[in-house]
């Protein structure tokens, strides 16, 4: 009967986690639905109603206790029979654990990770032989393993602040550290129980042969040697012949070693993960969706606020993958608190010791794999200056360990783009936040209300009231509601091209709803090109509140959310290398360009032919060749010279530019042809 109840439970526990694929996509099929934000909450966020949450877990750890209790008693008195009102009690439990565990699978929408996790195998294979003693199963369970749901009931309530306005901080911990305790003696307890009072496995019966030490066998003697090595020595053997003495006095001196050897490096293992340097390993439930790398000087200073509003930004969706900080300082208790939070809503945030600068650590953050990488800055800093620049080393440093790493750069100070482009970095994911400020300032001046609906697509969406919270103003619903938009991109269908940017938008308006706003125009994006005739490569960008509506006027409508993103990347670098399709040079830059090497001496009467070319857009390969050894000379001369005006020349060999020559040397590098 015991193991029927296991068998069932067993079945049970594969069925819920064979469904949990299909319900977690048919789940994140739709929106969000207000009722479950408002009293199930999410693996991202707990419910707007936090009382609910915390009247679930008192009654979990009600019932875990009860149950336990319970199997205790009956534990007492095993030949009693069937007791109808214990019986009674432990289904009204079992009906809250059934209950509680819906209720958590709703919250992690119906995940995978939740329904193969600890507490619903402890959930399955404890509700399911309850049951079964109303059918004749027998009463012994393992329901004494509910002990640990206590404490995981009670480690919920003290993170959410219930005891903080009732117990002190040593009253808090000296109620956990009895419950800590009861969990391992009563597991310990109760399997040793089950094990001995059930007896011997049928069919795994031990044989014994006679001894001096008594009857021994080579299971008895694996269980001597243990005991002995460990020092617990219980004194139920001991050998009796000399050559067995001898034996084990060299045994019990080696394997005292070993083990004392062995917790050493456990414990060393342990305080190694625990201070971050470590490695990452993907977690079982966001890895396989590649992971988030974050570096900068947001990290290492250790500012909470910092990285708590960076990291609530991205922690949005409950498709986010892994979060790994890269950090050169330790992770102060602030910024772990924060990380602790978002673990516990159901996020994969790690920090990590090292520097991007460092290759092994990199390795050790799998930057090889990373989606993409961020480089934020402490905007908090008092000296911008040494923070841009720092991170434009740490970006370099990415860029030449994974040449194909998405990064994102973010600056202080906008007069340091100019020294991030002279690096070579793109410049399309370099950005300033000094600057994003001065545009979203005259943005708003020229269209009042901008600010807002910018600050709305990237933050959150606004909770709508409940049904019972008083009524809203019209105006304050409808703005709720359009905060519920969110930005798109797509490439436009067939049908659409060759018209005007001006009569797409309003076609698509009219038929389907959608307000398109901005496309990539010859890889750059402009807000409402009017005039701009839609081509094979366009890409549109569109305010709605879900894709469904934006697929329906998008191209290859299959296949649409995984093309145009590429698309869109190759139309910037296209725009990035300053070559179209037929090797002509774009427009925008050519004049500069060739201003700045006539000006440094760099084109002579020699180079003629190349210049012509280079206004005229048209280069061959050696002119090509020609023109980028002379840009790059006057790059690395012009980088290198402004590291030396900061007296940066440590980072300057972090680019591999090696000391730093005069600008003599530099002038007469500048003035010979390329090799």
């Amino acid at each position: 009967d015991f193991g029927m109840g296991l068998l069932w439970s067993f079945c049970v526990y594969v069925l819920v986690m064979g469904l949990s694929k299909p319900l977690s996509g048919w789940w994140q099929s739709f929106p969000e639905p207000a009722w479950a934000r408002q009293y199930f909450g999410s693996g991202i966020a707990p419910p707007n109603d936090v009382r609910i949450d915390a009247v679930m877990r008192l009654c979990q750890f009600a019932c875990s206790a009860c149950t336990v209790t319970c199997w205790i008693a009956k534990s007492y008195s095993p030949d009693s029979g069937f007791s109808t009102g214990m019986y009674a009690l432990e289904m009204i439990c079992c009906v809250f654990f059934l209950f509680h565990f819906i209720f958590a699978w709703i919250r992690y929408g119906f995940s995978y990770g939740y329904a193969a996790g600890l507490e619903a195998w402890l959930d399955w294979f404890t509700i399911i032989p309850l049951i079964m003693q109303g059918f004749g199963g027998t009463w012994l369970t393992l329901s004494y393993l509910r002990i640990y749901r206590t404490w995981t009931a009670f480690t919920r309530l003290h993170d959410d602040g219930i005891f903080e306005s009732s117990l002190t901080d040593i009253q808090i911990a000296a109620i956990g550290s009895i419950i800590k305790c009861f969990v391992v003696i009563f597991f310990i307890a109760g399997t040793f129980w089950i094990l001995e009072g059930l007896g011997d496995i049928p069919g795994f019966h031990d044989k014994y042969i006679s001894a001096g030490m008594g009857d021994i066998s080579f299971f008895q003697m694996c269980y001597f040697a243990f005991i002995t090595m460990s020092t617990v020595g219980y004194g139920d053997y001991s050998p009796t012949t000399v050559p067995g003495r001898i034996f084990i006095l060299a045994a019990t001196i080696g394997g005292v070693s070993f083990f004392s050897i062995l917790s050493v490096e456990m414990i060393e293992l342990n305080q190694l993960e625990s201070s971050g340097k470590g490695r990452y390993t993907p977690s079982r439930e966001r890895g396989f969706k590649g992971h988030i790398l974050i570096v900068g000087g947001g990290v290492d200073g250790g500012s909470a606020a910092v990285v708590e509003n960076f990291l609530n930004a991205l922690c949005r969706d409950r498709n986010t993958p892994d979060i790994v900080l890269l950090g050169a300082k330790p992770c102060t208790d602030e910024v772990r608190e924060v990380i602790k939070k978002l673990n516990f809503r159901g996020y994969k945030v790690y920090f990590f010791l090292g520097s991007a600068m460092v290759p092994d650590d990199l390795k050790r953050a799998r930057a090889e794999s990373a989606t993409v990488c961020f480089v934020i800055s402490d905007f908090n800093t008092t000296k911008p200056l040494l923070e841009d620049e720092s991170n434009i080393l740490r970006s370099s440093a990415l860029q030449r360990y994974r040449p194909s790493l998405p990064y994102r750069l973010m600056l202080v100070q906008g007069k340091e783009l100019e020294l991030a482009f002279q690096t070579g970095l793109d410049p399309f994911s370099c950005f300033a936040l000094s600057e994003l400020k001065s545009a979203l300032l005259a943005a708003s001046l020229r269209a009042p209300g901008i600010s807002t609906l910018i600050i709305n697509l990237c933050l959150a969406n606004i909770e709508k009231p409940g049904p019972y919270d008083e009524p809203i103003s019209p105006w304050l619903e409808e703005y709720i509601d359009s905060a519920d938009l969110e930005i798109y991109g797509f490439q436009p269908d067939t049908k659409y091209r060759g018209q005007t940017f001006r009569s797409v938008a309003a076609s698509i308006a009219k038929e389907h709803n959608v307000l398109v706003l901005a496309a990539q125009v010859d890889g750059v994006i402009q807000m409402n090109p009017s005039f701009s005739t839609i081509g094979e490569t366009t890409i549109l960008f569109a305010l709605s509140a879900d894709d469904d509506a934006v697929d329906v006027c998008a191209f290859n409508k299959e296949a649409d959310k995984s093309t145009w993103a590429p698309n869109f990347a190759r139309n910037r670098k296209v725009r990035a290398s300053g070559f179209t399709k037929e090797q002509t040079m774009l427009v925008g830059n050519t004049d500069w360009m060739v201003k700045s090497l006539e000006t440094s001496g760099s084109i002579s009467g020699g180079t003629s032919a190349s210049t012509g070319s280079l206004r005229t857009g048209m280069i061959d390969s050696d002119d090509k060749k020609k023109i980028g050894g002379l840009l790059a000379n006057k790059m690395a001369g012009s980088m290198a010279e402004k590291l030396r005006s900061r007296k940066l020349a440590s980072k300057a060999d972090s680019f591999g530019l090696g000391p730093l020559p005069s600008p003599a040397i530099l002038a007469r590098r500048q003035s010979k042809p390329p090799s």
